[in-house]
Parts: structure tokens; sequence; C-alpha cells
């Protein structure tokens, strides 16, 4: 994916709350991101395989706030998708995920592609409940199970996003970095009004943002689009705000 692309999908999250939890999965590699403008409000992001196929094999997720059990918010789920008449629903169990455990349900439905499935990851922790939402083919389902039990799995939340990092190398390596840009940002607020405006500004953008996203796309290649996405966001929520 190219590092100028990070820029842009970050926009899908300028609505998101600042204490939202720091959360993302790991995709299936060259899967690509969806642009922010095709999603519906509540999905965060979403990826899609390459495929030359009308209708192509996708990865979401959707995150809201709310104050019920895992247990209460898969009754809503199962009334919802059975609602449709078109739609089986049935429950295949539990995954242990590295978020904890999330329950997994299946849906097939008609639609005008074909016979399509769908499989659900739901977790629910400290007033969110979380979806990654698995969509392919039914005849294709086999050939991507094990990519989507695999991106389910990896789904992970943290405090923040240098928490999330596990190698003490890695938090190190992204400390110090963020720290640099943190000192060349304060060096231009100083000739601007705003925090916003310093961040916006074409000198900051070219010689200093933009070479901050190609580091994260290099150096954490391993943790993921999506996790970079959200450092990303992360990092010029706290930017704009060390004026204060």
């Amino acid at each position: 994916m190219k590092t100028a692309f990070i820029y842009i999908v970050i926009a899908l999250f300028s609505s998101a709350s600042c204490s939202e939890p720091f959360y993302y999965f790991i995709p299936p590699s060259n899967w690509k991101v969806i642009a922010p403008e095709k999603l519906s409000r509540s999905i965060k992001i979403a990826f899609v395989a390459s495929s030359k196929k009308a209708f192509k094999p996708s990865l979401n997720l959707g995150v809201e706030k709310v104050d019920v059990s895992l247990d209460e918010y898969i009754i809503a789920v199962k009334k919802q998708h059975t609602s449709n008449r078109k739609n089986r629903w049935h429950e295949v169990g539990f995954l242990n995920t590295l978020a904890g455990k999330a329950h997994l349900s299946q849906i097939d439905t008609k639609a005008e592609y074909g016979d399509i499935r769908s499989m659900q990851s739901i977790l629910v922790q400290d007033g969110y409940a979380y979806v990654i939402t698995a969509v392919t083919l039914r005849d294709d389902f086999l050939n991507y199970h094990n990519e989507f039990i695999k991106a389910f799995e990896s789904f992970s939340i943290s405090k923040d996003s240098l928490s999330s990092l596990s190698s003490s190398v890695l938090k190190s390596c992204y400390t110090k970095k963020t720290e640099e840009l943190l000192q060349s940002f304060h060096k231009l607020l100083a000739s601007n009004n705003t925090a916003q405006e310093a961040f916006e500004s074409s000198l900051f953008k070219k010689k200093h943002w933009k070479s901050f996203e190609k580091y994260l796309s290099q150096t954490f290649k391993d943790q993921g689009v999506f996790w970079q996405v959200m450092a990303s966001k992360e990092i010029k929520t706290n930017l704009i705000a060390s004026r204060d």
C-alpha cells in the first residue's frame, strides 16, 4: 500500500472519540483499503481482496459504544439478521483473539451476485462492541476461511499505539521518532495561530509528516496497514492537542 494513502484514510477516523481504545487487526497481505467515502458511518475501516470477480471478498470493522453484555449483544445481532427471510444465521462458537474471546457466527443470504456467506467475530469489552465481518461468495468461502480466521485472531485492543507494541526495540524507535516529530511541530507553532494551522502547513506536511508516514509504513510493516492508520490518527491528535 502506498504511504500517501495513509493520510487519506485518516479522515475515516476524524469523528472518532479520542477516548476510544487503540484497536486494529491485520488483514490478509495485499488486500486493499476501501476508500473511506464508500463506507457507512458505523464502519471504521474495510479491506477488499484483489479479485477479477464482480463480488470481491472483504473484511470490515464496526465499533459502537454499548451498555450490554456480549450475550445480550449477540441476541440483538441474531434478531437483526433473522428478521430478513433471505438470511440464514447460525452460531459457530468462540475464538480466542489477542483482545479476548470473541463470538463467531455465520450468515448466508441471497444477493444479486449469488449466494453470499458472511462470518462475524464479535467482542464486547469495556463498553464497546467490536464487530469484524468477513464477506465472500459462498462458493469461495473455503478458499478464504483461513485468512478470515487469522484476521479475526489478530484483533487487538490497547491503551494506545505505544503499548500495542510488544517489542522493546520497536517501542524505543517509535518513542524517539514521535518525540522528534513533536519537537519539529513545536517549532512551527510560534508562526501559526492554531495547532491545526501548524499541522496543515505545507512545510510541516511535506518536510515532517510525510516522512513520518513513510517511517510508519516501513518500520511497522508487520503491524499492518490498520495499525499504521490508527497510529497516524493518534499522533495527529496528540500533536494538535500538545499546544494546550
